[in-house]
């Protein structure tokens, strides 16, 4: 038998010494991966441990998770409600657990992920099951705007954005603000989890046609003609 390669990761050394010794068994080999995505796109049989808690560790989760859909993931959730849970899986998480949980409990939970199971509380699956479609909202948002959605979660900034565009920098962020309240969020990791859920990242969408003659924005009347693309850091 092939032992599955085991990502832990989270900030605190002595939490992932604890669940080394807690997955030392033949059936996986434990590792602590510096770049998770990276790590996840190697070959052969994988599975994650993730510890979720501020907003650049959503974005690890979800850059996983994009990467490889094969790669079995379980988010360890510092906030451990029915909302958090929801968000992990909405962006691609095999499972999801209290950070704070028994190492046993855990090890349970990546035990059926591994078999394509989920092990979840049932006030999660209730709040899963009472979630509804949102397909009303998806129909509301333009193409246009499922686009910006699209290049947000494949790691474009707001200025980039703007510049794609044809906006402003504050136009496109009173845009997207626009959009991210129609969507009932406030920040853009939130937005890309909702838009997940929604199925908008995964929209077909017409291409967007060349044009020689930018758009002007807002009562500045700004336009980009002439404008330089934005320079990478």
């Amino acid at each position: 038998m092939v032992a599955t390669r085991l990502g832990v990761c989270d900030d605190l050394p002595a939490y992932r010494t604890g669940l080394r010794t807690s997955f030392a068994t033949a059936e996986f080999l434990v590792e602590e991966p510096e770049d998770p995505v990276e790590w996840a796109a190697r070959p052969g049989d994988r599975a994650l441990l993730l510890t979720v808690d501020r907003e650049p560790s959503w974005e690890v989760l979800s850059s996983v998770c994009r990467a490889r859909a094969s790669l079995v993931v379980v988010a360890l959730l510092a906030d451990p409600s029915c909302r958090r849970y929801r968000d992990a899986l909405a962006l691609g998480a095999r499972s999801a657990v209290a950070r704070k949980a028994e190492p046993v409990h855990v090890v349970e939970v990546l035990r059926a992920a591994v078999r394509s199971e989920a092990v979840l509380p049932v006030e999660v699956v209730g709040a899963l099951v009472a979630g509804g479609s949102g397909g009303s909202l998806a129909s509301e948002v333009l193409d246009e705007e499922a686009v910006w959605l699209q290049e947000l979660a494949c790691g474009v900034d707001v200025d980039e954005l703007a510049w794609r565009h044809g906006f402003s920098r504050r136009t496109m962020y009173r845009r997207l603000g626009a959009l991210y309240r129609r969507m009932g969020v406030s920040r853009r990791t939130e937005a890309l989890v909702r838009a997940t859920q929604l199925g908008l990242l995964d929209r077909p969408v017409p291409a967007r046609p060349a044009t020689s003659t930018p758009r002007t924005t807002g009562s500045q009347g700004l336009t980009q003609a002439g404008r330089s693309a934005p320079s990478r850091r």
